[in-house]
């Protein structure tokens, strides 16, 4: 059996690394130590181990963040930009998220048991006669004592936090120079959110099947390594002899994006070091399929087939849907007009003229079509007329005012020359 903290191989629960060995001071990361508990049915996930639970401490241990918001939204954009075979445009749709600071809860120590495990064994046997070899399974029992150290669960009450900390790597570095003790109000009052921990039987509900299951694995591997051959091999009973556990904190960068409405990805980034992990959109041709685009939008300006598109107002949600992009504010309205033509292999100038019929200011605001880039916001003036040049396919945002009282008096797909106010030509 190995001694608490004694080197082992990772048991496959998260292997944080650390610069030091020695343990935070005594009074915040209590060493527990009990006799031995009575022995648990395999199937058995009522009981806890001994002090299982983490004391309860008026200052936690947390690390501190290391990587700004707008490294987290660079980590997005490399992220983006490093998948395959994506739905056509989601690389240029793809707009990073807005991320919240997290503090999130896991629980870290280790655990010592002493496991029951059963099955079948092949035993040889050899006709003295015949000489032939036959082969039959007799039962056995065995027991096996080990260590699970370095033990990394994330504990976070919400599930969805819990399940995308689970998929990242755990490559945290926890040591006496990187750990630092705050009570859980002080970290309230910074801004950053602060989750809530599960209780101990509910993370030990998640955690037993894992330990029973690993440590199948574990035999099942010894056996092999001994060439013996073992059938219906199960764990018994568990007998947990000591445990150590506390919570601490970690920093992420949590966010959710999607670029379709009927599918939202979740994403999130180490706070300390920068490291990430993202649920990647379904699959689709990625950069084929952009290229299968422009060439239908290519065709269809120099046919004019784009010009059968006639100017709307919409709001965000219905244009979402109609685009299949998630890129608009689904509160918000949108006029929409035909794209600008091609000639010769170059992009067109075209012009929308627009007029405001009310007795009040409207701010304006041009985005790409079915994209994320936006232009400067202009204010048009009660029962202003004005033009606006546009190259490519846009649509032009209303951020202020009654939309109703915007309307569009004219568009042409070519021929603009009243300048790029809004953006639209760059």
């Amino acid at each position: 059996m190995h001694g608490y903290g004694a080197p082992q191989p990772s048991h496959g629960y998260g292997n944080p690394s650390y610069a030091h060995n020695n343990p935070p001071p005594q009074s915040n990361y209590p060493s527990l130590y009990t006799p031995s508990a009575p022995a648990l049915s395999a199937d058995d996930a009522s009981v806890l181990p001994p002090n299982w639970t983490p004391s309860q401490e008026t200052a936690f241990p947390l690390l501190q963040f290391s990587i700004t918001p707008a490294q987290a939204e660079e980590k997005h954009r490399e992220w983006v930009k490093s998948l395959h075979f994506t739905p056509t445009g989601f690389v240029k749709a793809a707009v990073a998220p807005k991320f919240k600071r997290m503090l999130v809860p896991f629980l870290q120590g280790s655990v010592s048991f002493t496991a029951t495990c059963e099955g079948s064994i092949e035993r040889h046997l050899q006709n003295q006669v015949t000489m032939q070899e036959t082969c039959v399974f007799d039962p056995f029992r065995d027991t096996h004592s080990d260590t699970h150290s370095n033990m990394f669960f994330c504990s976070d009450m919400n599930p969805e936090i819990r399940a995308i900390c689970e998929k990242m790597e755990k490559n945290w570095i926890i040591s006496d120079k990187t750990v630092s003790y705050n009570a859980l109000n002080v970290l309230r009052a910074t801004g950053d959110f602060v989750g809530e921990s599960e209780t101990a039987e509910k993370v030990w509900e998640r955690v037993f099947p894992q330990i029973r299951q690993r440590e199948l694995e574990v035999l099942t591997r010894q056996y092999h390594e001994q060439r013996k051959i073992v059938k219906n091999l199960r764990i018994s009973t568990i007998n947990f002899t000591q445990s150590s556990m506390r919570i601490i904190y970690l920093p992420i960068y949590y966010g959710t994006f999607s670029v379709n409405p009927n599918e939202v990805h979740r994403f999130v980034v180490n706070g300390q070091n920068g490291t990430c992990f993202g649920e990647r959109p379904s699959y689709g041709l990625g950069k084929m399929g952009d290229v299968y685009k422009g060439a239908v939008n290519l065709l269809s300006t120099i046919t004019h087939s784009n010009q059968s598109e006639a100017p709307t107002l919409m709001n965000g949600k219905k244009l979402a849907l109609k685009d299949e992009f998630n890129v608009y504010n689904e509160n918000g309205y949108y006029l929409t007009f035909p794209r600008s033509d091609y000639w010769l292999l170059k992009e067109s100038t075209g012009t929308i003229g627009l007029y405001n019929n009310g007795d009040f200011p409207i701010e304006i605001r041009s985005q790409k079509r079915r994209g994320a880039h936006r232009g400067p916001v202009y204010e048009m003036k009660p029962k202003e007329r004005s033009g606006f040049d546009f190259k490519g396919h846009w649509v032009i945002e209303v951020m202020r005012g009654n939309p109703n009282d915007l309307f569009i008096e004219h568009v042409s797909t070519s021929g603009g020359n009243n300048g790029d106010r809004l953006g639209m030509c760059s």
